[in-house]
C-alpha cells in the first residue's frame, strides 16, 4: 500500500507541476516533484484518483477524508503565512518537494541528481529555487548550498509540534548577501 499511495500522491501533486524522474537499467529510481514561478504544490485535492489504485481511497477511508482536507487547507493557511511574513512571492521562484528514491538505491547519489537538475534549470532561469522540508534532510540540503531562511514550528490537528525548514538556492542571492 506504501509504494502506492505514493505514487498516487506525487502525480496529485505533479498536477501543477512537473515529476522528474531518474531512471537506471530501464527501471524508475526515484523521482522529484518541480514547479515553475507562480505555480504551486496544489491541487491537493481528495476526488483526484489513479485507474487501478484504490489505495488511495483506503488512506482516506483510514484518515478521514474530512480531517485530511482540513488539515491539508490549515498546512496550506500556515505556509502562506509563513511566506508573506518572509516576504516570499512564489512568483519570483521555482519550488521544488518531494524527493522520493526506491529505498533500494538510496544513499547512491540519485537524490543528489535530482536536486543538481532542478538546481541547474533555476540557475539558468536566473530564479531562486525554495523548498521546504523537515529536521532529518536538513544536512543534504546544506551541502547542496541553500540557505536556511526560517525555521518555523507547526502544529496541525491532531499533530505534534513539528519543525518545517524554508530553503531557498539562489547563488546570485548569496553574492548580494556576502
Amino acid at each position: 500500500m506504501h509504494e502506492r499511495f505514493w505514487s498516487s500522491h506525487l502525480n496529485r501533486v505533479a498536477m501543477s507541476g512537473k515529476l522528474i524522474g531518474v531512471r537506471e537499467d530501464g527501471e524508475w529510481r526515484g523521482f522529484r516533484a518541480f514547479f515553475e514561478p507562480g505555480k504551486s504544490r496544489l491541487p491537493y485535492v481528495s476526488d483526484f484518483r489513479l485507474d487501478d489504485n484504490d489505495d488511495w481511497d483506503r488512506f482516506l477511508e483510514l484518515s478521514g477524508e474530512e480531517q485530511y482536507m482540513a488539515r491539508i487547507k490549515e498546512w496550506g493557511e500556515k505556509t502562506n503565512r509563513t511566506n508573506e511574513e518572509l516576504g516570499l512571492t512564489p512568483s519570483e521562484y521555482y519550488t521544488t518537494s518531494i524527493i522520493a528514491v526506491d529505498p533500494a538505491h538510496q544513499r547512491k547519489g540519485i537524490g543528489s541528481v535530482l536536486d543538481d537538475f532542478t538546481r541547474k534549470i533555476a540557475r539558468e532561469a536566473g530564479r531562486p529555487l525554495h523548498v521546504r522540508i523537515h529536521e532529518y534532510i536538513l544536512p543534504f540540503y546544506l551541502a547542496q548550498g541553500y540557505r536556511l531562511i526560517a525555521t518555523p514550528t507547526y502544529t496541525l490537528v491532531g499533530s505534534a509540534p513539528f519543525k518545517v525548514h524554508f530553503l531557498m538556492y539562489d547563488e546570485y542571492g548569496q553574492k548580494k548577501d556576502a
